[in-house]
Formats: C-alpha cells, structure tokens, sequence
C-alpha cells in the first residue's frame, strides 16, 4: 500500500523548540512541528502519499510552511487562520525570519472538507462534534485513527469513540477519558478497551489483546532519553506503517519502538 494509498492527516502544524535545558535556558533550535505536520512528515518517511489538512497563519508564515512542506513532499490542504478566533499568536524572531506559533483554545470546527476519497485518515487534533460527524459522513470507506492531541477535548471524543479505529495517546491523556481518579495504567487500559494504545515514557506501550493487558517496553534506560519531542507521534506513524500490513499490534508496536529511539535519544529533530 505504500506510494500508492493516500493518507489525510488533520493536524496542526505550528512551532517547536528542540533542545537542551541547561540552565533553566533551552539551548537549541527552532523547528516545525505539530502533531500534524511531525505525523506527516514520519508517514512520508515510511514513502506513504500524505494530504495534511491544516490551518496556518497568513503573510510570511504562509510561504515558510509551503516551502517546507513541498520539500518534504507533503500536499498541504489549507485554510487561513482566523485572528478573530480564540487563539494566541506568539512570534520568534531567527535570522531573517519570524515565526509565528499558534495555539487554539477551542476545539476546531472545520469550514473545509475534502472531496477525495481516503482509505485511512489520521485525526490529530482537537476537534469539535460536528467536525467529527461530518468528517464520518463524507468519509464513509475511510478508517479513522486519532491521535489524542490534549486533554481537553476528553468528552467530545468520548461521545465519538465508536468512529474511531484505534486510539493514541500518552498516560495523562487517557486518564482524561475516566471520570473516576486512577493512577494504575492497568485499570485505566481495562476500563477504556482494546481500542486504546496507551505510551508512557520509560515503560513503554500498553494495550489490551484479547482481554489481556500487553506491555511492550520502550526498552531504553531514562538517563539515555535527551527529549521526549515528537516521540508520541513518532511511533504512532510507525507503528500503523506496521499495523497496515501485519494487523499485529504487539510486532507493530514492538518495531515502532526501534524508530522512536531515534528521536528519544537526540534533541536535534522531532521527526525521523
């Protein structure tokens, strides 16, 4: 399927500082990131076709993230950003450049839906209701997979989570989805089902097969991890590169683990 089934990714694409602390200062550099734009980038790693539909600020941030995503092959579905909506808007200053880095409050209501049919779509953002819906509506023949960008948005993607393929997300997110106060990635993982895929740093990846909770452990000692940095999207890429064409989570799980070394262990890059 590789190359040739293309892949929608909804997310964000915004700014990311990787580096190291020392200090109190970070010492590094600035990149693009977002879990949309780190999704898309490691699913073109693996050569899949990646549409990313996205919202992105106008005037000189417009073209740095056009030339960006052209040189990762990346065909960008866009829709300006609108400064009336709640949002904040932090700007970088680099060289001959200025960054702008958006953070949207709300949940986004999407204006825009794709009239090209897809296989597989990837949500990585927070969306509200009526996105979700309509996206389920217009992409009947399309599994869709989430990536849990936040807490939240907990409740809406709860009353969704049937039109969801699988789900993932990292300790704190999926605490989120329980009313009830648990610590034990054990009793959470029984209570949201086998649909979930749950990481937490150092430990690993968890989820259930066949009623019976799996650990697969990052296998990585902490002293060695230098930045936690796009690894959650990472392996979610990578591991449904495995999963499209094995449907094993734990060997999908067990190889994405390989990759997602890469990035624990440097602070230069967010994405493979």
């Amino acid at each position: 399927m590789r190359k040739k089934e293309e892949v929608l990714v909804i997310g964000e694409v915004n700014l990311d500082c990787v580096g190291e602390l020392k200090e109190k200062k970070i010492k590094g550099s600035f990149s693009l990131g977002g879990k949309g734009y780190n999704i898309a980038c490691n699913l073109r790693y693996f050569d899949f076709s990646v549409d990313l539909l996205t919202y992105i600020g106008k005037e000189k941030i417009r073209k740095y993230f056009l030339e960006k995503c052209k040189e990762n092959k990346i065909n960008l579905i866009y829709d300006y950003f609108d400064r009336s909506s709640n949002c904040c808007v932090g700007v970088y200053e680099k060289g001959d450049f200025i960054y702008e880095h958006f953070y949207q409050r709300e949940a986004w209501r999407l204006s825009f839906f794709p009239q090209k049919k897809y296989k597989k779509i990837i949500v990585a953002v927070d969306l509200d209701d009526y996105s979700i819906k309509k996206l389920v509506e217009t992409q009947k023949e399309a599994e869709i997979y989430l990536s849990v960008p936040s807490v939240k948005n907990s409740k809406t993607f709860s009353k969704n989570l049937n039109n969801f393929k699988l789900i993932f997300c990292n300790y704190t997110e999926a605490k989120s989805f329980i009313k009830r106060k648990e610590n034990s990635v054990y009793k959470i993982l029984s209570k949201l089902g086998d649909k979930f895929i749950i990481t937490k740093d150092k430990d690993g990846v968890f989820f259930l097969k066949e009623n019976k909770i799996i650990n697969v452990s990052s296998k990585i000692k902490k002293e060695n991890i230098k930045s936690l940095f796009g690894a959650g999207d990472c392996f979610m890429a990578s591991f449904l590169f495995f999963y499209w064409e094995n449907n094993n989570k734990q060997n999908s799980a067990e190889k994405a683990i390989k990759y997602v070394h890469k990035i624990l262990k440097s602070y230069k890059s967010n994405i493979l």
